[in-house]
């Protein structure tokens, strides 16, 4: 954190400064350091190593980064230069903020600079997805950034943070489809009025709840509904938890809503 009214400073992480050179994969991958399955192949897909992260950060500008360039749809010596990157960042209300691509060399796709334009404090939803020739499925990454405001030795502190530090999971596009996923998946989203269910085998019910943890609604499963309206639930952020029949949550996914009342 920073006090107010300080420039936004630019943090390094072993991550970030290891990823900047493509042979440091080569380098982690015969340490041990990358799953060699997945790293032995001709291209990179390690989704689930990758997170959205704060290089910098003020009162109105952020700037986020991701690795997913040396880790996804790379090899070991050349970057994915191919991958396209969708960012998109919205208010809690579902008032949208951010929605752009990045595309090209490491510095080109993997920083993002916005300024959020909004009152602080906030909080906003950055959802992130990779799509590149070379690996079969879409990258998403969803996380939460939050102006976090304190009492530091030297006075008041206030900054962005991101909250959560979540990793990618594989994801549906329009042109993927849902049965080979591994995991039940809510799509579309973000949802306006009907959202539908992959891989419902197993799941008894869906609880939602909104990001106070609120219980607002119980979404019931069975062989003949997977599809459910949910246009009565107003326009925000929301957490969706997938139980099953013992009553053990076996999935949790994040649901935006877009509109309504």
């Amino acid at each position: 954190m920073h006090e107010h009214g300080e420039p936004p400073v630019f943090r390094s992480s072993n991550e970030a400064s290891a990823m900047k050179n493509p042979t440091s994969i080569a380098f982690f991958t015969l340490l041990g350091l990358l799953p060699i399955s997945k790293a032995y192949g001709q291209f990179f897909d390690l989704c689930e190593d990758i997170g959205v992260g704060l290089s910098a950060a003020d009162s109105n500008l952020v700037q986020l980064y991701h690795p997913g360039f040396f880790l996804f749809g790379a090899t070991p010596n050349v970057g994915a230069y191919e991958t396209v990157c969708e960012w998109t960042v919205v208010t809690l209300d579902g008032d949208l903020v951010l929605d752009t691509t990045s595309t090209g060399a490491w510095a080109d796709q993997s920083f993002m600079t916005f300024s959020p334009n909004v009152e602080l404090p906030a909080t906003l939803l950055v959802d992130l997805v990779l799509i590149n020739p070379n690996v079969d499925f879409p990258c998403c990454i969803s996380d939460t950034l939050a102006w976090v405001e304190g009492e530091g030795p030297f006075g008041p502190t206030a900054d962005w943070e991101i909250l959560s530090g979540s990793m990618g999971v594989p994801c549906e596009t329009s042109l993927v489809d849902f049965v080979q996923l591994n995991q039940p998946r809510l799509f579309p989203m973000p949802v306006t009025n009907r959202v539908e269910l992959s891989k419902p085998a197993g799941i008894a019910y869906l609880a939602v709840y909104d990001l106070t943890g609120r219980p607002v609604d119980m979404l019931q499963v069975n062989s003949t509904r997977s599809e459910w309206d949910v246009s009565h639930l107003g326009h925000g952020g929301y957490v969706v938890q997938m139980v099953d029949f013992q009553g053990h949550v076996i999935h949790t996914q994040r649901l935006l809503k877009l509109g309504g009342e």
